[in-house]
């Protein structure tokens, strides 16, 4: 496991800058890696998807510890370079592909794969929304653990009421529970980001919930829309083909004696929301 020196030293021996805008802050402390692989609690044969592996600081100890990891790299340098190096070495645990992580979220992996594997990662901060937005469509891995950046986690993680709170902090909340965070220094990445990251460890649902595609577009359009009360978000769709089921669910939310002259988004619970699609799916039925 190489520290901040030791990574910079392989970067300059396989020519290689790191990319900002693809977000590419290395992972350059053991201990955090080793933390990482730990919460994840992989054992042998243990199916791993990994998202931006880099120079791999977290691929080398899941292989390590027996896991097979299918990982998923948009540098195809880093893609040559692991290749040569743990590809050999862990020849039949590690499957490297090449490409986009939001258009692979689980690395292409089967309905039933997905369901049994994790996901552990240094998630480039550049994708962190779309990639989530993809992995929430389901079909939903066993657990994620994941750096990524502070900012995003404290939405993700903050509960209602709160300024912090999110669409994709609802389907997330609804599909997995949080069992650790830890807050992780800047200077444990190369090169240093402007901002602080945190370690999440989610596990899933006994009984995850995923929204459909219109489900998710109103749910993203009323927090769009959060400095509005929530009525006007909902009056703004007035032409919307669902816009009796909006009302209906604004009604049955204000006749819990929340008052619709001060509600806002950012107040309801995740479960108002899964009403809200509840609501839609009979609707089609």
């Amino acid at each position: 496991m190489m520290d901040s020196g030791g990574l910079r030293r392989e970067l300059i021996a396989i020519g290689k800058r790191p990319i900002r805008a693809l977000g590419q802050h290395f992972l350059a402390n053991a201990a955090m890696a080793d933390l990482c692989v730990g919460w994840a609690g992989l054992a042998p044969g243990d199916g791993v998807v990994e998202i931006g592996p880099g120079l791999g600081t977290l691929t080398e100890p899941m292989l390590q510890a027996g896991a097979i990891v299918h990982a998923v790299e948009l540098d195809g340098q880093l893609v040559a370079r692991l290749t040569a190096t743990l590809g050999k070495k862990f020849s039949g645990q590690l499957f490297l592909i090449h490409g986009d992580a939001v258009l692979l979220p689980l690395a292409g992996l089967g309905t039933a794969d997905v369901e049994n594997c994790r996901v552990v990662a240094n998630l480039p901060f550049s994708i962190t929304g779309p990639w989530f937005d993809a992995l929430l469509a389901g079909p939903l891995p066993r657990s994620v653990t994941i750096f990524l950046q502070r900012e995003m986690a404290e939405r993700l993680l903050a509960a209602a009421p709160s300024r912090l709170r999110s669409a994709l902090g609802v389907r997330l909340a609804l599909a997995y529970r949080a069992v650790h965070s830890l807050a992780v220094p800047a200077d444990a990445f190369h090169p240093r980001p402007a901002v602080d990251a945190m370690l999440i460890h989610w596990d899933r649902l006994p009984e995850p919930f995923c929204f459909s595609q219109k489900g998710h577009a109103l749910l993203r359009h009323c927090f769009h829309n959060r400095r509005k009360l929530l009525k006007n978000a909902v009056d703004s769709l007035a032409s919307h083909p669902n816009i009796s089921v909006l009302r209906r669910w604004l009604a049955h939310i204000t006749a819990r004696g929340r008052s619709e002259n001060t509600l806002r988004a950012e107040e309801l619970g995740d479960h108002d929301w899964q009403f809200l699609e509840l609501l839609l799916r009979t609707a089609e039925m």
